[in-house]
């Protein structure tokens, strides 16, 4: 009997291009998703194409890359916190409302 033919190529072996259209393809949300699954962190990310690129990074490397020196130095994350309630303080003016003009 003839030899059995190769078997298909595996979606691993895709293209590089091919991969970054299939990923540009998925929800933003999506990719958010699996970023967060592989450890990736996104902050300071804002276009989609940021965060597709950092995708296909983490695919073809197996691991989150490690962030851009530039992006690092400009972030700064910082905590919210709730501002307490009815706390002005009593030499504001005799008007109530806080807003100008009172009200």
């Amino acid at each position: 009997p003839p030899p059995a033919p190769p078997p298909p190529p595996a979606a691993a072996s895709a293209t590089p291009a091919a991969e970054g259209d299939a990923i540009g393809a998925m929800s933003l949300k999506a990719i958010r998703e699996e970023l967060q699954r592989r450890g990736v962190t996104t902050t300071g990310f804002f276009e989609k194409a940021e965060f597709v690129a950092a995708l296909r990074l983490a695919r073809e490397t197996g691991d989150a890359p490690a962030a851009a020196p530039e992006a690092a130095a400009d972030v700064v994350e910082g905590q919210t916190q709730r501002m307490p309630r009815n706390q002005a303080p009593a030499s504001v003016g005799g008007m109530g409302g806080g807003m100008p003009g009172g009200g």
